[in-house]
């Protein structure tokens, strides 16, 4: 659990700060503190992790605004404060980019402190290249942050990203479907290439699949900021967009996959898809992109693939032990225990699976308190006094930091356009449509 430097305070309850003691550890730990010094852990001697976690976390407990202010409020004509000043707004630009999009009010205090340090008299306790990053700071919140963290050696097009448009997302209907794979009649191809979704899908290989589908989580993943982990409201689009965006998406790769198995009528053709399906799983595993691979986890569990027996009879025994391992892993038994024992810890690059960090941030939020009251000795007479709970703090920490750290490490995966566009513009069917495919094309038994 991330902590702050406490031998840096007298283990007593003050108007600060109070004290209690780690049921785990048996360790003296401070559980709450004012607002005053959890600006101070901005400004006091910790380690850089426990700075980053109160950055990360600062929405919680204050707007950013009042973060700006209590900066230009101890911005002095001291060489070594007017660089620890800067350092820390070095690692809010760092870590909390996105929170100057949009926000007029929080660039314009912005503005004032960092034309505080362009005036001559701080000029001259700065070095070139601290004068140089000063005028950096002031670029950077004028810069559209939507358009950041591109994680690929080429920049993905952002009309190839699902969600820019709602032309892009093709939830389509049966009837268009049907004529696509098989159920229906087939357009006449206009080339040699194949035009049946599932030719067309089993023509690429399943690595190449599992690489351009985390170029694509990636760069939605990374554009999700701190600020919407602290809303509680995970899934309104008008207060968490992004992992809005992101949820969609996990959606539609779930419906294309139950869309493409369900849809295809002949037996030994759904087998290639499921198996196919399962190697990009297992690749999507290698890569450590957690949330492609609940995608295809829940694909193909859902009800309308999941019944279709004879196809999963029909896999061979080494993709079916292949399946069984995936299935094992992120089996959602005993809170998703066995995914999340490398989710939790794994290196990066990586892409956090919304399933598990969502779930770990709504536990948080749930079943702890904002504030812990405490009655305080003052002068002989005992006040009930508030105190932010830190023990809060420092969980949701922990779990954003975690994400953020996956956020910002790239991968280093070459582009395939032709591939990518493919699989931005999958095609899926309703759940309604899946079940009548899935009954259609592997009817129901006696016992069904």
């Amino acid at each position: 659990m991330p902590k702050p430097n406490q031998s840096l305070y007298l283990a007593k309850d003050s108007l600060d700060m109070i004290w209690g003691v780690d049921k785990d550890t048996s360790e003296t730990v401070i559980r709450g503190v004012s607002e005053a010094k959890l600006l101070d852990f901005f400004w006091e001697d910790h380690p850089p992790f426990w700075r980053k976690v109160i950055i990360l976390t600062h929405h919680h407990w204050m707007k950013s605004e009042t973060f700006v202010e209590f900066l230009i409020s101890i911005r002095d004509l001291n060489k070594l404060k007017t660089e620890r000043t800067l350092r820390i707004l070095q690692e809010w630009f760092t870590f909390c980019p996105f929170d100057f999009f949009g926000n007029t009010e929080l660039k314009l205090v912005t503005n004032q402190l960092i034309d505080g340090f362009l005036h001559e008299e701080f000029r001259k306790l700065l070095n070139q290249t601290w004068l140089d990053s000063v005028t950096k700071y002031k670029n950077l919140i004028h810069t559209d942050y939507s358009a950041m963290h591109t994680n690929t050696n080429e920049e993905i097009p952002e009309e190839n990203l699902p969600g820019s448009a709602k032309k892009r997302r093709r939830n389509v209907t049966s009837e268009v479907f049907s004529g696509l794979i098989g159920i229906g009649n087939n357009p006449t191809p206009s080339s040699g290439a194949p035009t049946n979704p599932a030719l067309i899908f089993l023509s690429y290989d399943p690595t190449d699949i599992a690489q351009q589908l985390t170029l694509i989580d990636h760069r939605l993943f990374a554009l999700i900021p701190s600020l919407e982990l602290l809303r509680k409201n995970f899934t309104d689009p008008s207060t968490c967009p992004n992992l809005t965006k992101m949820s969609e998406r996990f959606n539609q790769v779930t419906g294309w996959i139950g869309t493409l198995i369900t849809g295809t009528p002949v037996l030994k053709m759904r087998r290639k898809i499921l198996c196919h399906f399962i190697a990009i799983g297992v690749k999507l595993l290698v890569l450590r992109n957690f949330a492609g691979l609940m995608a295809v986890f829940l694909g193909l569990t859902q009800g309308p693939v999941s019944r279709m027996t004879q196809t999963w009879k029909s896999i061979p025994e080494e993709i079916e032990g292949k399946w069984q391992k995936l299935e094992s892993l992120c089996s959602p038994g005993r809170n998703f225990k066995n995914l999340r024992a490398i989710h939790e810890n794994c290196s990066t690059p990586s892409v956090k699976a919304p399933t598990l960090f969502v779930k770990d941030l709504t536990f948080i939020e749930d079943g702890n308190e904002n504030f812990i009251t405490e009655e305080i000795e003052i002068n002989s007479v005992k006040k009930a006094v508030k105190f932010w709970n830190l023990v809060k703090i420092q969980q949701l920490g922990r779990v954003i930091e975690s994400v953020h750290s996956s956020q910002i490490t790239p991968y280093n995966i070459p582009c395939h356009p032709a591939l990518l566009e493919y699989l931005s513009n999958v095609a899926y069917v309703d759940r309604n449509t899946l079940e009548t495919y899935s009954r259609t094309n592997e009817p129901p038994n006696k016992d069904d």
